[in-house]
């Protein structure tokens, strides 16, 4: 072969080449089976929280008559499976008082045993509720009352407790029967107990969603509440779907039950009652100045051993001071001030 015939010979044999290997390709990607598409896998559905992460370290302020009342925290514990809710509310009226509540919580969120305690001017008054099959069984020792009162047997048992003292945990253990990993149901039928009656009673007690609600809170749902019975009939309240957080809770015309109106006149007649959910809870005020004469907190026991508390009133200057002692009527109730009537007399 002549070196013109090589150079002509070259070229196609580099293209016969070239043709056998992208037919060979070509039948390789025929016999392959076509690779599945891509599976992206599809985002999980939020877990619903749990009772500790809903309840643990919420915040709330109380409003009454537009006024700052009260300000409670809420946390949570466990004890022998159960799980415990406590309560802790600071008020502000004539003076300060702390109330203090602890709720243990079957499995289905039922209480089966409550306890309440009131402190204030040096008094404590307690409440304890107790489960005991399909009834439950109240002892108070109120000390505004004329004495210890045992009601036994109350029907039926109820599935919340819910005071005329105001307070977010039974709105918020409310909110934890209405959102759940179903989904929110139409309403609830259950029955709630005012155990700081005289003569507590089992009343029903309807939850139900209202559209027309909505929108107090962005992303909230309103639902309201009827009472059969009492003298705080209605309720609506603001929580969020699935987070099972509680927003807010409105009472338009909540009235204090009688002990609480006799103590203090700012809460008594009906009035707007507003609970809110906050991040962080402001200071209560400080309690009214009577004068310029001092006042002293003064605890001694008395003859029978038992401790006596009350406010020493001191006009201006060294004394000594002739004494005038007054004594007011027991109980919860504000002390008698005069004043600096006596005072400016020294």
């Amino acid at each position: 072969m002549t070196g013109g015939g090589r150079r002509l010979f070259v070229p196609y044999l580099v293209g016969a080449l070239a043709l056998v290997v992208f037919h060979v390709a070509l039948v390789a990607c025929q016999e392959a089976p076509t690779p599945p598409p891509m599976v992206w896998p599809s985002p999980r559905p939020p877990s619903t929280p749990s009772p500790e992460q809903v309840l643990e370290e919420a915040l709330f302020t109380i409003s009454f008559k537009g006024n700052l009342l009260a300000i409670e925290r809420i946390k949570v514990g466990h004890a022998d499976q159960n799980l415990l809710v406590f309560s802790e509310t600071q008020r502000f009226t004539d003076y300060l008082s702390t109330e203090r509540r602890t709720v243990v919580l079957s499995g289905g969120l039922n209480p089966l045993r409550y306890d309440l305690e009131i402190s204030a001017l040096g008094t404590r008054s307690t409440w304890v509720a107790e489960r005991r099959g399909e009834v439950m069984d109240c002892f108070s020792n109120n000390m505004a009352w004329y004495g210890p009162v045992l009601a036994e047997g109350i029907s039926p048992a109820p599935g919340v407790m819910l005071e005329s003292s105001p307070s977010a945990l039974p709105f918020a253990l409310l909110t934890l029967r209405l959102q759940d990993a179903e989904g929110v149901p139409e309403d609830l039928h259950l029955h709630c107990l005012d155990i700081s009656e005289d003569y507590p009673t089992s009343r029903p007690l309807t939850v139900t969603v209202a559209p027309e609600g909505g929108g107090a809170v962005i992303g909230t749902v309103a639902y309201e509440g009827s009472i059969g019975g009492g003298p705080n009939q209605r309720f609506t309240m603001w929580i969020r779907p699935r987070s099972r957080l509680l927003y807010g809770v409105e009472m338009p015309d909540f009235e204090f039950g009688l002990w609480q109106q006799a103590a203090h006149s700012s809460l008594r007649g009906k009035g707007a009652l507003v609970i809110k959910r906050v991040g962080s809870l402001p200071d209560l005020p400080e309690p009214p100045q009577k004068g310029k004469a001092a006042r002293l907190p003064l605890e001694f026991s008395g003859a029978d051993k038992t401790r006596r508390a009350g406010t020493l009133i001191l006009p201006p200057g060294d004394g000594p001071f002739p004494c005038l002692v007054a004594h007011s009527a027991g109980g919860v109730a504000p002390r008698w001030d005069p004043g600096d009537v006596f005072a400016e007399r020294g």
